[in-house]
């Protein structure tokens, strides 16, 4: 088995493929979180690389960003709602609030890694409009 997405196939859609869920997991969160950072700053407009005043914004919680971000209606109820379901998954698997992801079902697992991903390309799609 190749150690690499196929052409044409993302990574996200490679780790789901292969059954690596830590790596679709982290990956998408860490997509999800820069995401987040560049749409705060597009409405403050800001650019992150060179822009002292957009530290102080993205130093922020997620949440607060992400609500932000809602009440801008850049995200819809229902955008905001599959966001916010990944990022509980993630800190109940990664930070210890309730299970571990190494006594997931494999339709638990299937579940949340679709639901990363659904997130992911939410938050790209967004930032690529």
């Amino acid at each position: 088995m190749a150690d690499h997405p196929a052409p044409n196939e993302s990574w996200l859609e490679f780790f789901k493929r292969t059954g690596r869920f830590s790596d679709l997991i982290l990956t998408a969160w860490s997509n999800i979180e820069f995401n987040i950072d560049q749409l705060v700053a597009r409405q403050y407009g800001l650019f992150v690389d060179n822009d002292r005043k957009s530290k102080f914004l993205l130093d922020t919680s997620f949440h607060r960003k992400l609500e932000f971000l809602k009440d801008c209606q850049v995200f819809t109820g229902e955008e905001y709602a599959v966001i916010k379901d990944f990022q509980n998954y993630r800190n109940r698997l990664f930070h210890g609030k309730e299970w571990s992801y190494m006594v997931l079902s494999k339709d638990e697992e299937e579940a949340i890694m679709d639901n990363a991903m659904k997130a992911a390309r939410i938050t790209l799609e967004k930032l690529a409009s």
